[in-house]
């Protein structure tokens, strides 16, 4: 079946306003918890599908699934060339209102919600191996968490410690950094006891002063690392 025909059928089924369940993975041998996109609103979800969208009018690039389909924020699917490719994309769940356009204007005629994501992070895949929005299976470093939660992340991964030279911040926050791989720091402020902010800093360099320093809406941490036996 080639492309055209595969995004047609998909296109069928996919009203803008319908929302369906979606099945978590199993939480134990013989459970599984049924859950909707409701339950997953602000936090960070993972899917897979086919990257569509860039050349339509409306609202754009999404992700589109046998069931459903969600928005893309923060990801230009011309720009990188994956407009018609599979891809896996991580990121914040969001949901907004389009209100219908006044009379005599071009748009929407009746009012509808969407849900999207703020995209963090994506790749191209080969196969689609969940057809489902799915809660991250990662930990993650996001505006919102307690600062003690994201301590004990860092202190689970024995991630050391990057000193910056930063002026003091006019608004109390307190400013955390540490190496988490060659080249990449992790950073995130800290202010009344949870994460203000998340930044990743690029290193290009010992003495570079054109690291490249970037606000994100969230930072996957790398895996624990397993102790030997």
């Amino acid at each position: 079946m080639n492309r055209a025909i595969l995004v047609g059928l998909l296109w069928a089924v996919l009203p803008c306003t319908q929302i369906f369940a979606q099945l978590a993975p199993p939480v134990s041998s013989n459970v599984t918890r049924v859950s909707t996109w409701d339950d997953r609103l602000g936090s960070i979800v993972e899917v897979e599908g086919l990257a569509w969208g860039a050349m339509e009018k409306g609202l754009g690039d999404h992700i589109l699934m046998p069931h459903n389909k969600v928005y893309l924020k923060n990801l230009d699917l011309l720009k990188t060339d994956l407009n018609g490719k599979l891809i896996r994309v991580a990121g914040v769940l969001r949901k907004s209102r389009v209100n219908p356009a006044e009379k005599f204007s071009q748009g929407y005629t009746r009012a509808f919600e969407y849900y999207w994501i703020e995209t963090i992070s994506f790749k191209q895949i080969e196969k689609v191996t969940e057809w489902q929005l799915l809660p991250t299976s990662d930990d993650w470093i996001v505006p919102g968490i307690s600062a003690d939660s994201a301590s004990k992340l860092i202190s689970d991964r024995q991630l050391q410690p990057y000193p910056l030279a930063l002026a003091a911040s006019k608004d109390g926050s307190t400013t955390h950094s540490y190496l988490v791989s060659e080249g990449i720091v992790l950073v995130y402020r800290e202010l009344k006891g949870n994460v203000a902010s998340v930044s990743q800093i690029k290193l290009n360099g010992v003495g570079k002063v054109d690291d490249d320093w970037l606000e994100i809406p969230g930072f996957r941490l790398p895996p624990v690392a397993q102790k030997s036996q």
